[in-house]
């Protein structure tokens, strides 16, 4: 099996791009399957499964590996010929993008022209090297620099030109023996903008409604990401204790503790693409909230989830509450992202300490990352809280510090598998810390009814409320970008 293919043949690119024909292909990608097994995986018809397979195969994009024989019966077993696919634009034919129809140098559609013709140049390269079996000789170098200012990025143009011309005079030789030409492209563009970056994004709006959208880039199965987002254990394993009454008209409840819950009712059940719910009181005086999760499969076993929240209403009065609800969701994803890759599908049990802290937010991460064990943290490394804290042993998986919050998260080892976010922020006037932990296993029950106890004391020593009384009946203020894992407990 290749790592990756490119598809030419623009019938082999209709074929390819149907939506049930690359979840088959992202199936196949990964072990030879039966048609039946296929049918049983995804919940389609085997019959339905057996026209596709048969069109995959047509066109090279699957072969068979294996006959089975199950009395007078036989089985084929069949298996992806890449990992992965891409489309040259060569299926497009003449109106595929070509450089040499662009006029301006320094455009956008100029630097896609260029990509264009690399996908198709070195696709037709690569397929007549491995029809020979040998090595086609190429160079890649992919990195990222931060400019801080314009000027800052002009002057490195002009380096970078330089460095180049002088290379490209030293070694271009036109007249040697045997030599082989080679394109030489140097590209650069602006990065994608992060998650945070893309909670920023404005409220849109109609006639009759106000929503945010925010879409996301998930390893794993549309199966394996419905699980995690649309069931009472999966969202639980993330998120917050939640339950589900699977079907359309079933009832849907968010558990934040002390007595707030949010409630909703499902307005769409469609496994494992798509799931809507309406919360009706989710905060006082507000109109319905309407929450849409659409799940799609990718190449390479991951999928892009959309988030939209919805207010049924023209006025602007709520958008504050719109933006909150789509800035929050970053930490949480985050959360999801590590349980998918590294525990997708265990038992789950969490909970949550918070307290405040003397001073601005960066005073009080300051104080929280050394009485933690995770000052100065670096990705990769390994921590441990001191002898004074409840035991939580673990590696850094992801750092983020700015000017709303600081947070790092962990995965854990001990006192048991799992990931542990360690935050501050501001809120309120203060600046306050929280400590959110989610067990996971067989274990993970027991382990969080011992633990949480023991973090609640500490912070409660340590940091302690300012009101250890007060209660929030409402759901979780997402208000103002602070990721609302972070937000107080009680």
């Amino acid at each position: 099996m290749l790592d990756i293919a490119v598809i030419d043949d623009p019938a082999a690119a209709t074929v390819a791009l149907d939506p049930v024909r690359g979840r088959l292909l992202a199936e196949l990608a990964a072990e030879p399957a039966s048609a039946a097994s296929l049918a049983a995986r995804l919940g389609l018809p085997r019959q339905k499964v057996n026209y596709h397979l048969r069109a995959l195969e047509a066109h090279d994009l699957v072969r068979e590996t294996e006959q089975r024989r199950w009395g007078g019966l036989t089985e084929r077993l069949f298996v992806a010929t890449a990992g992965s696919y891409v489309v040259s634009p060569a299926a497009l034919g003449p109106v595929a993008a070509d450089p040499g129809r662009t006029r301006d140098r320094l455009s956008a559609g100029y630097l896609i022209a260029l990509a264009a013709r690399v996908v198709r140049e070195v696709g037709a390269l690569w397929r007549r090297a491995v029809d020979a079996d040998r090595r086609l000789a190429t160079l890649s170098i992919d990195t990222e620099v931060r400019f801080a200012s314009a000027s800052e990025r002009a002057a490195f143009t002009k380096d970078l030109t330089l460095a180049i011309t002088t290379l490209v005079a030293r070694y271009h030789n036109t007249s040697a023996p045997g030599g082989r030409d080679y394109r030489l492209l140097v590209m650069a563009h602006p990065g994608p903008p992060t998650q945070h970056e893309r909670s920023a994004m404005p409220v849109k709006n109609d006639a009759e409604k106000r929503w945010v959208e925010l879409d996301v880039i998930f390893p794993g199965t549309p199966e394996q990401l419905w699980h995690a987002m649309a069931t009472g254990p999966g969202i639980s394993a993330w998120f917050t204790t939640t339950t589900v009454d699977a079907q359309e008209g079933g009832a849907i409840a968010f558990d934040f503790g002390d007595g707030a819950v949010s409630r909703g009712t499902i307005t769409a059940w469609q496994p494992p693409a798509r799931l809507c719910y309406e919360e009706r009181e989710w905060k006082d005086g507000a109109p319905p909230v309407a929450t849409e999760i659409s799940i799609r499969a990718r190449s390479g076993d991951t999928c892009v989830v959309r988030m939209v929240h919805s207010l049924f209403t023209a006025e602007d009065t709520w958008d504050d509450e719109l933006e909150g609800f789509e800035a929050g969701w970053p930490g949480f994803f985050e959360v999801l992202r590590a349980y998918l890759q590294h525990f997708a599908g265990q038992k789950a049990a969490a909970f949550r300490a918070s307290g405040v802290v003397a001073g601005t937010h960066h005073d009080a991460w300051r104080e929280v990352s050394l009485a933690l064990g995770v000052s100065g943290p670096n990705v990769g490394e390994h921590r441990t809280t001191p002898v004074d804290a409840p035991t939580l042993t673990g590696t850094v998986e992801r750092v983020q510090q700015g000017a709303k919050t600081c947070e790092v998260m962990l995965r854990l080892d001990h006192p048991a598998p799992g990931i542990a976010e360690i935050g501050t922020y501001s809120w309120g006037g203060k600046a306050r810390t929280a400590l959110s932990v989610y067990f996971y296993g067989d274990g993970a029950s027991e382990a969080a009814a011992e633990a949480e106890p023991q973090w609640r004391a500490w912070m409660a020593k340590r940091f302690p409320e300012a009101s250890p009384n007060r209660r929030r009946r409402e759901r979780p203020d997402m208000n103002g970008g602070i990721p609302p894992f972070l937000r107080p407990s009680a």
